[in-house]
């Protein structure tokens, strides 16, 4: 499980939880003010507008996150309140465009950091193992949250431009076909080797 890393290798494990606990508040934020903007008070009203990792995760989450580094998120919207044309669209999105964001800013200082450093420091340097480990895990947010699959972000956006696509993923009948998918974009997708070989590249421009 990974709480072993909290023996094993404690930097690694509190770097990641960190990052998971961080990546996961910050994209729910994204949720809350691009629904602000869009005209839809209801994060503010639940109080969602806030840092508080209990409030975007729960307890459920935050456990799930310690013991086996995997956790998510909620953000209630109203997207009747929503006032532009494809305003499901732009709060779906905002969520995982916080993630990139967040990716690029811990790539590129870790990429200008590795500029200086020498091989003592980078194993010395706990800094350069949590900007690698923030990075390469909110580009693995990035493209998993993508996917259009429900009820992952990638569905809501596609929902929004595909009325068709949008009656079908709310049919009962369809979710076990969905759920199904979600798996096997778990298992079968190298959507962890993309996301590595991505931020790999990326450091390698500032060389």
């Amino acid at each position: 499980m990974f709480i072993q890393y909290l023996s094993s290798d404690p930097v690694y494990y509190v770097s990641w939880l960190a990052s998971v606990v961080l990546s996961v508040t910050l994209h729910e934020l994204g949720h809350v003010f691009a629904a602000l903007r869009q005209g839809d008070d209801t994060p503010r009203i639940l109080g969602r507008v806030t840092l508080d990792p209990m409030v975007h995760m729960g307890v459920s989450s935050l456990v799930m996150a310690a013991l086996l580094g995997l956790a998510w998120g909620v953000t209630p919207t109203n997207p009747s309140a929503f006032r532009g044309r494809h305003g499901r669209a732009y709060v779906a999105f905002a969520g995982p465009l916080v993630n990139l964001l967040l990716a690029l800013v811990a790539l590129t200082t870790l990429a200008l950091l590795l500029r200086s450093a020498t091989p003592e420091s980078l194993q010395a340097n706990n800094l350069f193992r949590f900007l690698s480990v923030l990075g390469g895990l909110n580009l693995l947010l990035f493209l998993f949250n993508m996917l259009p699959i429900p009820p992952l972000d990638g569905a809501s956006i596609v929902g929004d431009f595909s009325p068709g696509f949008d009656r079908l993923r709310y049919q009962p009948e369809a979710q076990p076909w969905f759920l199904a998918a979600l798996f096997g974009a778990v298992i079968l997708l190298p959507i962890g080797q993309l996301a590595m070989d991505l931020a790999l590249g990326y450091i390698r421009l500032f060389r």
